[in-house]
């Protein structure tokens, strides 16, 4: 080998390794040794925190003693925190119904069931 090819491929080790070292690709103990093993693990999950916890209608559970008072019931097919299963669940009398397919409390779910909005006053003639 030459002394120019020498030269050449004793850059190019200094540019990788510098490169993986500024990128924090990789990491080295008290040999000197570099662990690719440990440098490309993936990172341990951050610790959850108040901003990462999930909002209560989206609350994973199993029963309905996993949940919060926003939503209190658990179904168990979908793993999750709801509102309603039946309508014994649904306790405010403006929202009486359980809609068995968005599991939340509503007023009605079909037109015969809603009561009927006043109808509001008369306009009074153009002058």
């Amino acid at each position: 080998m030459t002394y120019a090819a020498a030269w050449r491929v004793r850059e190019l080790l200094l540019v990788a390794t510098c490169s993986l070292v500024l990128t924090g690709a990789c990491t080295t103990s008290e040999t000197g040794v570099i662990d690719l093993a440990v440098a490309s693990a993936p990172k341990p999950p951050a610790p959850p925190t108040m901003m990462m916890m999930p909002k209560p209608d989206t609350m994973p559970c199993m029963h309905d003693m996993d949940c919060m008072k926003a939503t209190p019931r658990c179904d168990p097919t979908l793993g999750l925190c709801v509102e309603c299963a039946m309508d014994a669940d649904c306790a405010d009398p403006h929202r009486p119904v359980c809609d068995l397919r968005t599991e939340k409390c509503v007023a009605c779910t079909a037109d015969a069931g809603c009561p009927m909005a006043p109808m509001p006053p008369p306009k009074p003639p153009p002058p």
